[in-house]
C-alpha cells in the first residue's frame, strides 16, 4: 500500500471502524454524489449509496466539513441512527476523499464578509409562522380476496403528496432539522417551516425505522401487525384502486348481523351477511364493517368457520335449547340482530340499560343497591329474569366502578365498612360518582356528617401546688378523645364518632395542634391528670410560640411570674465578691439561686475549668443568709472530696463543713448529731450510708460530675435518687454522654418524672443516627431541658484564656510490629465471630470489648500483651522523641493513657532517657495525689504521666502546656476533660494537645468514631462515652469495621 493509500485510510478511521473501511470499498462504484454545496467555507456534500448487501437499499448520506475538517455526519441506515458510524459513510469519505477533506488558505476578507453577514439583515427578519403538515393514510386490495395488500402513506398541509417515494429525502431532512424535501407544486417540506401533532410524529418515527418496501405487497399477517400500531387513524381503504370507505377505530364488538324469528315451537337465526365480510390481515384478522375495523376474536373465527364448513347461514333453535342460546351465542351477537315481531316479549333484547344507585347506611357502614332500567324493567344486579338478555359486560363495568370506591360484595350486596373509606366517600367520592349515574340515599345515610373539631384546654396549679391539666374536645367522652388521637397517630384518615358523626383526621388542624401538645407534654391519654409542676416551664414556653389551644389558670401565670423575676434576680454581692467571680460566674449564681427559689432542679453544665465548684458556693451563701439552719448535702468523687473541702476553706471559710470520710463506725455515730450546713461526701460512701441518709431532709442537694449516675439502673444511681432534698443540682461538663439515655437519668434525679418514664423517653427520643427526623426529635429535647441546664465554653466566656491547639501525629508502625498487629487483627475476627456464633452478639459484647482492648494496647507496644516480644515499638521510639524534644523548647508535659502498663512502660523509658516524673494511676490515694499535682505545679519535674481514669477529672495542672494522648479513648470528651487539667482558669501559655495515632490499625477508626459521637453532642449539649457503653451501641458490622487494616482488599 502506498503511503498516501496509508495516510488515507488512518484519515478514514477517524470516522470509522476497520469493518465499515472494508465494507466501503466494495460500495465505492455504487456509491453517487448528488450535491455538493458551499458557503464560504462551509461545505455540505450530499450521496446515494446503493448498497448490494441489503436488497439494493438506497442510503442517504450527507457529510459536512470546514476548510478540510469534518463537523457532521449522516446517514439514512439503521446502523448509523445506532452507532454513528457506518460502510456507507466510508464509501463516501473513501469516493470524494480529496475534496472532502481538502484545505484552502484562508482569506481575511472573505472571514469578514462571513462574519459580518451573521447578523446581515437582522432588523428586517421577519417571524416563522409555522405550519402542521398532516399524515394519511390509505390501505390498497389489488382485488377483493387478495392475499396481500399495501400501505401508502400521504403527507401534506392541504393537498396530500406520496411519503413512500420520498421517504428516504424526508427522514434526512425529517432527523437533521436541516434541508428540504420537494413533494410537488405546493408542498416543499422543510423543517423550519412544518411541525407534526404527537400522533404523526410517532407514526413518522415508526415509518423511517422501517426499510422503503416493508409496506408494499405485505402479507396477511403482516398487515395485522401494522393496523393495530395505525388503530388511531383514519384509514382510507381501496380495492383495486376503487374507494370503499373510511375506517377508524379497532372495535372488538362482533360484525355478524342476524335476524330471529319463530317457526311453529322453534327459533330460526339467519346470518345476512357471513358471505359479504372484507377480511384484511390475520393472526388476528380484521374486518370492515360499518366505519370501523372490527377485530375478530377466536370465538367468533370458529363460529363463521363453522358456518362455511356446514355451508348454512342459518340455524333452528328448539325449545330446550332456548337457554342456552340466551346465556351463550345471544348475549355476543345481539348488537347487530333483528327480532321478529311473532318474538318479542318472548325475548327481550335489553339494549345499553339505565344505572341508578341506592346509598343506605347500616352498622357504622354503607351499602349499595344497583339497579338497571331494561325499559320498563327494573332489576337488581342480584336479580334473574331470563327473558331479558341482559348487557352483561356493561353491568360488571358499572361493578368495577363501584369496586374501584373500595366497596366489596357482601352476599347480594355491597357494602364499605373501613372508616377511611367511607370519610372519602362521603366527603369527595359520591360527587364524584354522581357524575356517571344516577344516585340516590335514605335519610339514615344522610346522618352522616363530616365535622369539625373544637378543642378546649386547661392547665391549672392549685394550692396543693400540683399541675393539672383537662381536655375538652366537641363534648365527648375522654375515652373517644383518645381512641381518635390512636387513629391519628395510625395514619388513619377519618373517624367516626358514637354520634354518627364523621371527623377528617388530616385535615382537622385542631385535632392534630392536640396531637402535638400531647406529644410534646409527653401526656399518654386525655383525661383529667396531673403532671411535674416543673413543666410549666415548659408548657409556658409552648402556650406563647406555638399552641392557641392551652389555657391557664391564675396560679400557673403567678409561678411563671415567679420564674421570672427569679430570674433577674438581684442578688446583693459584696465588693470582695466582685473581685473573685468573673462575670459569667455571677450570672452563673444567678441562675443557681433562680432555680432554687422555684423549687426546680438544674443542671450546671459549664465546661471544664471554668469553676462550677465556686459557683454553687456562693449559691449556698445565699440560701444561708436565708435559713440559717438549711442543710446541703455535695455528693462527689472520691477524687474530689479533699478538693471541695479545699474550695470551701478558700470561697467559704465562714460555712460550717462536714466532710463524711474515713471510718465507718465513726460515720455512723456523726449522723445522730450532724450540726453542720454543709455535708460532703462520696458516691462509693452514700451508698454504704444510705439508709442513714434516707432519714434526712435537705434543702438542697448537689452531685459533682454527675455523669456518675449516668446508668438508671446502677445501685448508686438509684441510692442518690432516694436522698430527700427540696431542690436538686447535678454539676457536671458533660451532661451527655453516649446517649440521650443518660440525659434522662440525671434529669430524674433533679426533676423526677419531667422527661416522663424511661421506657416512653427512649421510644422517643432514643436515636442511632443523625438524620433529620431524629435532629427534629432532638431540637425538641432541647427546648424542653433549655430553662433547666446552664452550660458555657471557655471559648465564649474567657476571652482572656490562650488558645489551645490541636495536633494529630500519625504513626507507620514497623514491620515487626505491624506483623503481630496483623496476626491479632485475624485472630480477632475469627475468635470474635465464633463468639457472636455461639453466644448471639448482644451477649458477646464485653468479650468483644476485651479483644478490641488487647488491639488497642498492641498499637501502643505488644509488650503490653506478649511478654517475650522483643521487638521495639514504633509508639513508644516516637512519644519518647517528641517528649524530650518539647521538654528542651522548656515546656512542662501531662501524658495521659488509658492503661496502667503503659505508664509503667514510659515511666521506665522516660527514666532511662532523663526525663523526670511523676506518676497518677488507681493505686494512687486522693491525698497523695493532690500532694503531686501541687509538687508538679511547683518544681521542674518534666513530665506527669496519668491514667486517664484516674486523673481525667478534678485535677488543676496549669503548670503543663502540653497535652500528649498517648492512645485514643472511645470519645473525645473524655480526652478533653483530661485536657482541661491544662487548659483551665489560671493557664497562662498557648497549649498544644498532641494526639498519637498509629496507622492503618482500630486507632484510625477510633478517630471516625469520637467524629461521628461529637455531632451527637452537639446537637444537644456535649458528650463523653466509656468503653463498654460505646460497645454496646456497635453493631456487628460496626465492630468488624473496626477491625479493617492497611492490607485488607475494600
Amino acid at each position: 500500500m502506498k503511503k498516501n493509500d496509508i495516510e488515507h485510510k488512518a484519515k478514514v478511521l477517524e470516522f470509522v471502524n476497520e469493518s465499515d473501511y472494508n465494507n466501503g470499498l466494495g460500495l465505492v462504484k455504487h456509491t453517487e454524489l448528488l450535491r455538493h454545496t458551499r458557503n464560504g467555507y462551509d461545505h455540505t456534500f450530499e450521496f446515494n449509496v446503493i448498497d448490494n448487501e441489503s436488497y439494493y437499499r438506497k442510503s442517504a448520506v450527507q457529510i459536512d466539513t470546514f476548510n478540510g475538517k469534518v463537523t457532521d455526519l449522516y446517514c439514512s441506515c439503521g446502523y448509523f441512527s445506532i452507532f454513528h458510524k457506518c460502510r456507507h459513510i466510508a464509501a463516501c469519505l473513501i469516493k470524494n476523499y480529496d475534496d472532502i477533506f481538502k484545505e484552502e488558505k484562508l482569506d481575511p476578507m472573505l472571514i469578514t464578509e462571513d462574519l459580518l453577514s451573521t447578523f446581515d439583515g437582522e432588523k428586517n427578519l421577519q417571524p416563522i409562522i409555522k405550519k402542521e403538515a398532516h399524515v394519511e393514510i390509505e390501505l390498497h386490495k389489488y382485488t377483493y380476496y387478495s392475499d396481500s395488500c399495501d400501505f401508502k402513506f400521504k403527507i401534506g398541509v392541504d393537498k396530500m403528496y406520496s411519503l413512500n417515494k420520498k421517504i428516504y429525502d424526508f427522514s434526512r431532512a425529517y432527523l437533521s432539522k436541516t434541508g428540504t424535501t420537494n413533494f410537488g407544486k405546493n408542498f416543499v417540506y422543510d423543517p423550519n417551516i412544518h411541525f407534526f401533532s404527537e400522533k404523526d410524529r410517532n407514526l413518522i418515527d415508526y415509518l423511517i425505522s422501517k426499510d422503503s418496501g416493508y409496506f408494499n405487497s405485505m402479507s396477511q399477517n403482516k398487515v395485522s401487525s401494522v393496523i393495530e400500531r395505525l388503530a388511531q387513524y383514519d384509514i382510507k381503504y381501496y380495492i383495486n384502486d376503487n374507494y370503499k370507505g373510511t375506517y377508524s377505530g379497532i372495535s372488538q364488538n362482533c360484525p355478524l348481523e342476524s335476524y330471529l324469528e319463530k317457526k311453529n315451537d322453534n327459533y330460526v337465526l339467519t346470518f345476512t351477511n357471513i358471505d359479504n365480510f372484507d377480511y384484511v390481515g390475520s393472526n388476528p384478522p380484521f374486518v370492515f364493517f360499518k366505519g370501523k375495523i372490527v377485530q375478530l376474536d377466536n370465538k367468533t373465527i370458529d363460529l363463521i368457520n363453522k358456518l362455511y364448513r356446514y355451508k348454512v347461514n342459518s340455524i333452528t333453535i328448539p325449545q330446550d335449547k332456548l337457554d342456552t342460546f340466551k346465556t351463550g351465542l345471544l348475549p355476543k351477537i345481539k348488537s347487530e340482530i333483528k327480532v321478529d315481531d311473532n318474538v318479542d316479549g318472548e325475548i327481550v333484547i335489553g339494549n345499553k340499560p339505565k344505572v341508578k344507585l341506592y346509598f343506605d347506611s347500616k352498622y357504622d357502614g354503607i351499602i349499595c343497591n344497583i339497579l338497571f332500567n331494561y325499559g320498563n324493567k327494573e332489576l337488581n344486579y342480584f336479580d334473574e329474569d331470563k327473558k331479558i338478555i341482559r348487557d352483561d359486560e356493561f353491568e360488571n363495568q358499572v361493578v368495577e366502578d363501584v369496586y374501584s370506591y373500595n366497596f366489596r360484595k357482601d352476599n347480594k350486596r355491597f357494602i364499605m365498612d373501613d372508616i377511611d373509606y367511607i370519610g372519602e366517600f362521603i366527603e369527595n367520592d359520591m360527587v364524584s360518582l354522581a357524575k356517571d349515574y344516577e344516585v340516590y340515599s335514605t335519610e339514615n345515610f344522610k346522618k352522616n356528617k363530616m365535622i369539625k373539631t373544637i378543642i378546649k384546654s386547661s392547665f391549672s396549679i392549685g394550692q396543693d401546688n400540683i399541675l393539672s391539666y383537662h381536655f375538652d374536645l366537641n363534648g365527648i367522652s375522654d375515652k373517644e378523645i383518645n381512641d381518635m388521637i390512636n387513629s391519628y397517630k395510625s395514619k388513619k384518615k377519618y373517624y367516626r364518632l358514637k354520634s354518627g358523626d364523621i371527623v377528617n383526621l388530616e385535615n382537622d388542624e385542631n385535632l392534630k395542634e392536640l396531637n402535638n401538645l400531647l406529644d410534646d407534654m409527653d401526656i399518654d391519654k386525655v383525661s383529667n391528670g396531673v403532671i411535674p409542676k416543673y413543666r410549666a416551664i415548659y408548657l409556658s414556653s409552648l402556650k406563647d410560640n406555638k399552641y392557641s389551644i392551652i389555657k391557664t389558670n391564675n396560679l400557673f401565670d403567678d409561678f411563671i411570674n415567679k420564674f421570672n423575676q427569679y430570674k433577674d434576680a438581684d442578688i446583693k454581692f459584696s465588693k470582695k465578691d466582685l473581685t473573685i467571680l468573673r462575670d459569667y460566674q455571677v450570672t452563673g449564681v444567678k441562675w443557681l439561686y433562680n432555680i432554687y427559689k422555684c423549687e426546680l432542679g438544674g443542671i450546671l453544665a459549664d465546661e471544664m475549668g471554668l469553676g462550677k465548684s465556686i459557683q454553687f458556693i456562693y449559691l449556698i451563701k445565699e440560701i444561708i443568709k436565708e435559713n440559717k439552719d438549711a442543710k446541703i448535702l455535695i455528693v462527689c468523687p472520691t477524687s474530689l472530696v479533699y478538693n471541695w473541702q479545699k474550695e470551701f476553706e478558700k470561697f467559704g471559710p465562714d460555712i460550717s463543713l462536714k466532710v463524711m470520710y474515713g471510718n465507718k463506725e465513726k460515720r455512723h455515730n456523726e449522723f445522730d448529731n450532724i450540726k453542720e450546713n454543709v455535708i460532703i461526701t462520696s458516691y462509693g460512701l452514700i451508698r454504704e450510708d444510705e439508709e442513714y441518709y434516707e432519714k434526712l431532709n435537705f434543702e438542697v442537694m448537689a452531685i459533682d460530675e454527675a455523669q456518675s449516675i449516668k446508668n438508671a439502673s446502677t445501685g448508686i444511681t438509684k441510692c442518690v435518687k432516694k436522698i430527700n432534698a427540696k431542690v436538686k443540682f447535678a454539676l457536671t461538663g458533660t451532661p451527655l454522654e453516649n446517649n440521650v439515655t443518660e440525659l434522662w437519668s440525671i434529669f430524674d434525679y433533679i426533676m423526677p418524672g419531667y422527661l416522663t418514664n424511661l421506657k416512653a423517653f427512649n421510644t422517643k427520643y432514643a436515636i442511632k443516627d443523625i438524620d433529620n427526623e431524629s435532629t427534629k426529635a432532638l431540637i425538641n429535647l432541647q427546648k424542653q431541658i433549655a430553662p433547666f441546664i446552664l452550660r458555657r465554653k471557655k471559648s465564649d466566656v474567657l476571652t482572656d484564656l490562650p488558645p489551645k491547639i490541636e495536633n494529630n501525629i500519625f504513626i507507620d508502625l514497623n514491620e515487626k510490629q505491624k506483623n503481630v498487629y496483623a496476626m491479632e487483627v485475624k485472630k480477632t475476627r475469627k475468635e470474635m465471630d465464633e463468639i457472636i456464633e455461639s453466644e448471639g452478639y448482644e451477649k458477646a459484647r464485653f468479650k468483644i470489648l476485651q479483644l478490641l482492648t488487647k488491639l488497642r494496647q498492641l498499637c501502643i507496644d505488644p509488650k503490653i500483651v506478649y511478654e517475650n516480644y522483643t521487638g521495639e515499638s514504633s509508639k513508644i521510639t516516637e512519644v519518647t522523641k517528641v517528649c524530650k524534644e518539647v521538654i528542651s523548647n522548656g515546656h512542662k508535659i501531662l501524658l495521659f493513657s488509658s492503661f496502667k502498663t503503659a505508664i509503667d512502660i514510659l515511666n521506665r523509658e522516660f527514666t532511662n532517657e532523663g526525663i523526670s516524673t511523676y506518676v497518677i494511676d488507681g493505686s494512687v490515694g486522693a491525698k497523695k495525689r493532690n500532694e503531686l499535682v501541687d509538687k508538679f505545679n511547683k518544681d521542674d519535674t518534666n513530665c506527669f504521666l496519668i491514667t486517664i481514669k484516674s486523673g481525667g477529672t478534678g485535677l488543676n495542672l496549669t503548670s503543663a502546656d502540653v497535652v500528649i494522648h498517648l492512645d485514643l479513648w472511645w470519645n473525645p470528651q473524655v480526652e478533653n476533660q483530661a485536657t482541661d487539667r491544662a487548659h483551665r482558669i489560671g493557664q497562662k501559655n498557648t497549649v498544644e494537645v498532641i494526639k498519637l495515632i498509629c496507622k492503618g490499625t482500630i486507632e484510625e477508626k477510633i478517630l471516625e468514631l469520637q467524629n461521628k459521637k461529637k455531632l451527637l453532642a452537639d446537637t444537644l449539649i456535649e458528650g463523653e462515652d466509656r468503653d463498654k457503653n460505646i460497645i454496646s451501641k456497635l453493631s456487628a458490622d460496626d465492630i468488624k469495621s473496626l477491625l479493617s487494616t492497611d492490607n485488607d482488599e475494600e
